[in-house]
This record gives C-alpha cells, sequence and structure tokens, in this order.
C-alpha cells in the first residue's frame, strides 16, 4: 500500500520504524521539524500543500506523536476517507501542570490532541499505562493518566505496540563494569522540567549520600556544576557507539522519570547488563519486573534505602537478568509484527 508517514524528527526508533515500512510498502515521508515555534505556520503551509498532493494516491496516514503535525494529516485523513494512525510516545498522552509537562497541561495543544485522537481510525500507544492508569508515584493533581482520562475514546480505538530493541547491537563485549558506578540519560535537562521530571534533582541527593559511588549523566552537560556534587559527572549527548561503552562500564542504570512513555534508555542500558533502579510509573514497573527495584514513591529516603538494598544484592547474575528480560520481551521482530497486524488489521475491519 502507499503510506505518508510524518514525523517531528528522525530519531533511531522513527528511522527503524520506516525502514521496515519501506520493505513492504511504498513510503513517503514528510518531516515536521521546527527548530523554533515560530517556524510552525510555515512548515505547516508547507505540510498542507504536501497532504495536497500526495492525498490522492496514499491508502494511509501515519503519523509518530500527537501534536500540531498531526492536525492536518488526521483531518485530511477524514475528508479524503482514507486510514490514519496515531503513534503515541508519552507526552501525547499526559497532564503534570506541577512541572507543566504533557500536552493535556496546554489549552490550546490538550484541544488540538483531542480533536487528533477522535479523528484517526487508530492510536498506537507504546504501553498500555498511555490508554489508561492510576498515577501514584508523585503528589499530583491529576491522578488518574493516558489518552482516555482526557479524551472521549472508545478502548477499541487502541493497539498498545511496545518499543523492540535489537539485542545483537546493544551488548557488553570487552567491558568490566566499574564497581558502585550508577548512569542515566536525559535530553534538555538545562530546562528545570526536563531536569525535575527526569528526576535529576533525586540523582544529586543521592549522590550526596553516596559518595563513594559514581553517578554519570548523559545529556547533563549544560547542567551548573557548581550545583552538583563532585562524584556526578556530567557529559554531553553521545552516540549509540559511545552509550554502549558507558552503559557496559555501568552497574546500575536509574530512571527516577516523574512522566515516561516507554523509556528508550533503560531498556538498552538493560541490554547491555545494567541493573535497573526505576521509578513506579506508565511503562518503567513492566520493563524492569523482577530484573531491578522499583521505587514505589518519589522520596529521597525510600531512593536511599532502595539503592543500599541495590548496592547489598548487587551480583553479575543481576545484569544478566535484566538483558534477558528485555531480549524476551521486548524485540525489534516483535514490534514489527505488531506493527505489521495493527496495519494489516484496520484495512480488514
Amino acid at each position: 500500500m502507499n503510506i505518508l508517514f510524518i514525523y517531528p524528527n528522525l530519531s533511531t526508533f522513527i528511522a527503524k520504524d520506516i525502514n521496515f515500512l519501506k520493505s513492504k510498502h511504498s513510503v513517503l515521508l514528510f518531516e515536521f521539524n521546527v527548530k523554533s515555534k515560530w517556524q510552525t505556520p510555515t512548515v505547516l503551509v508547507k505540510q498542507f500543500f504536501f497532504l495536497l498532493r500526495n492525498i490522492w494516491s496514499a491508502d494511509l496516514i501515519l503519523v509518530t506523536f500527537s501534536s500540531y503535525h498531526t492536525f492536518l494529516p488526521c483531518l485530511f485523513s477524514k475528508f479524503f476517507r482514507k486510514k490514519s494512525i496515531i503513534v503515541v510516545g508519552g507526552v501525547d498522552a499526559h497532564k503534570f501542570p506541577e512541572i507543566s509537562y504533557g500536552n493535556f497541561s496546554k489549552p490550546l495543544l490538550s484541544t488540538v490532541t483531542n480533536m487528533n485522537y477522535k479523528l484517526c481510525d487508530v492510536i498506537f500507544p507504546k504501553h498500555k499505562s498511555l490508554v489508561f492508569c492510576e498515577y501514584n508515584y508523585f503528589n499530583v493533581k491529576f491522578i488518574q493518566q493516558g489518552i482516555r482520562a482526557f479524551c472521549s475514546v472508545p478502548k477499541a480505538k487502541f493497539v498498545v505496540i511496545e518499543n523492540g530493541y535489537n539485542n545483537e547491537y546493544w551488548k557488553c563485549k570487552n567491558f568490566s563494569k566499574v564497581e558502585y558506578s550508577f548512569i542515566t540519560v536525559g535530553s534538555h535537562l538545562h530546562l528545570e522540567r526536563e531536569f525535575y521530571r527526569k528526576g535529576i534533582d533525586l540523582i544529586c541527593q543521592l549522590a550526596r549520600t553516596f559518595d563513594y559511588c559514581s553517578f554519570t549523566i548523559i545529556g547533563g552537560k549544560s547542567l551548573p556544576i557548581q550545583q552538583i556534587p563532585s562524584n556526578v559527572i556530567l557529559l554531553d549527548h553521545i552516540d549509540n557507539n559511545g552509550l554502549i561503552d558507558y552503559y557496559c562500564k555501568s552497574e546500575f542504570y536509574l530512571q527516577l522519570s516523574i512522566a515516561e512513555g516507554f523509556p528508550n534508555s533503560l531498556c538498552e542500558s538493560m541490554l547491555c547488563e545494567c541493573i535497573p533502579i526505576g521509578a513506579n510509573c506508565f511503562g518503567i514497573p513492566d520493563i524492569i519486573g523482577e530484573s531491578g527495584y522499583i521505587l514505589n514513591n518519589r522520596s529521597i529516603d525510600e531512593l536511599i534505602a532502595l539503592t543500599h538494598k541495590a548496592i547489598n544484592e548487587r551480583t553479575l547474575s543481576h545484569g544478566a537478568n535484566a538483558r534477558k528480560r528485555i531480549s524476551n520481551l521486548y524485540t525489534e521482530k516483535l514490534r514489527f509484527e505488531k506493527l505489521d497486524a495493527g496495519i494489516n488489521q484496520l484495512f480488514i475491519l
């Protein structure tokens, strides 16, 4: 079939989905990449004419993430009677006004997001919690989270398709773990919202207690060094090959986010045999399972106790179990199979 694939930027995981779809279908791409908000109207005009030129021969419009770039594709699909799918990542299912995070926290974007979900034919969230869940990790106003908490969309419209990973790429080779080493990965951490959302404040507090441990924050180069403990290492963004090196040297991976969808770095680090310590929210507990440790509440005292437990219990088998879990449950092959089945089912209905 002919697919119009619309995405905000070409991340590794979007690229993998595109390559898979190209192996089976004719795929025409439109990148809605804006470097600043003032560019949005210009790119919207370009998107309008792209859709107008190509909608006639299209069978399906597939859009990654629900935002302003999703509205015209869904509207066109409805008007021209074409099928449409939205792939949901996380922020497009959340409402956390406490940290100004989530599409549903912003009035205009919330309205657009709501319309997108009602206009499209099918929604592919990366975890079931993005459909609906009860949130109790952090004290927030909106305990009910997920798309159905803020938008009246029927359950039948959702097909959950988790991310998938290449366990032959993400693996340790000739590295040995550095004792008492912790790592986390983030982006835009200089923004207060992302600093707290990713739990970097907790990591800094943890570092002050565990002064004999090292804590590496990849993507944290822009953080003010004078406010960071001396045993915290701040690094700039690193490509995947470099990430593997750091994962393979680290004993533990910290995913202490207030909100996530299906965090890639957590899964990649587990494939590199890092012992995971993660927050009790959204997809994180399902990813970790019995292979690591879950912080039930956003509390530094609980985190300190949990970290003591993790350090005292750690063995090489813990890291091996983490790798085994991702290798068994979240493979590229399984994601592609579900993606293929979800698209085919849309045309059978």
